[in-house]
């Protein structure tokens, strides 16, 4: 009997132009078969995996020249706005299809599809995304060079062809006033404070040391730390942010590397270092 899952996920799948017809694989994984002759297989999870299974499944369909897709159930992700080390095999999925985790539920008997990412905070910490639902666009799938070492490699995956969320100006806008709200204030970047309302004089102070309260936490470390102990911090975040040698995309990899070094500056500068 197929699962409901599989059977709205082939629901979807079949309204899109390039999908021929959908089947189960004798390993019961649904396969969105496309006209051009090739096939996308998408794993539907339903509760964690282990590493070594995605990077066998990556050989084996790659090797058959199949595109690879996951999509987990929304309750194994984290919840929304919260900071974390996700799971291992979170993270590899999540740079698998594009620096997001596509996530499934149901809503009475119709499966949606959801699309969470996993932001970079500070060392291993992601600070979790939401984005709406999508319906899915299209079914591209092409060769990814994976760089997390569990599933380090040249593989074939795919998507649902949507436009990355988190990149719209309005949601990036719309997220900073959510998050960084504090009362009487409200800090947005390392560059650009504003204070609001009719006590702005009275709040600066605390907005100076949010300022620093929020660097310290950006590189992630305790406000006991020492100048040596900052500044190891500072230059390991610093080379996993580095905009030619992290696996973010350039424009956040280059946001993220120029906000720590403003904000080990900060530090530095406060401190007297």
């Amino acid at each position: 009997m197929v699962s409901p899952v599989k059977l709205g996920l082939a629901q979807h799948l079949k309204k899109l132009n390039s999908v021929k017809y959908c089947s189960l694989t004798n390993d019961g994984v649904l396969s969105a078969n496309l006209w051009s002759g090739s096939a996308v297989h998408v794993h539907d999870l339903d509760q964690p995996i282990k590493t070594r299974q995605i990077k066998k499944i990556l050989h084996e369909t790659t090797r058959l020249g199949i595109g690879a897709l996951f999509i987990v159930a929304q309750p194994l992700v984290p919840p929304d706005g919260e900071r974390c080390e996700p799971a291992e095999w979170l993270n590899v999925i999540h740079e698998l299809s594009g620096d997001r985790l596509y996530t499934y539920r149901f809503d009475g008997s119709r499966l949606l599809i959801g699309q969470v990412h996993m932001r970079a905070y500070g060392g291993n910490l992601r600070e979790i995304w939401y984005g709406p639902d999508i319906e899915p666009m299209a079914l591209p799938f092409y060769r990814l060079w994976a760089k997390s070492p569990p599933v380090r490699g040249d593989w074939l995956v795919a998507n649902f062809g949507n436009e990355l969320f988190w990149k719209g100006q309005k949601f990036r806008v719309d997220r900073d006033v959510d998050s960084q709200r504090y009362d009487g204030q409200r800090v947005k970047g390392w560059s650009s404070e504003q204070v609001y309302g009719a006590y702005a004089d009275r709040t600066m102070p605390l907005l100076q040391e949010t300022k620093l309260e929020m660097a310290y936490k950006l590189l992630g470390v305790g406000k006991a730390a020492t100048a040596d102990e900052v500044k190891a911090a500072f230059r390991k975040l610093a080379r996993e942010c580095h905009p030619d040698t992290s696996h973010l995309p350039k424009t956040e990899a280059e946001q993220r590397f120029h906000a720590l070094n403003e904000a080990y500056g900060y530090i530095k500068q406060t401190n007297g270092w």
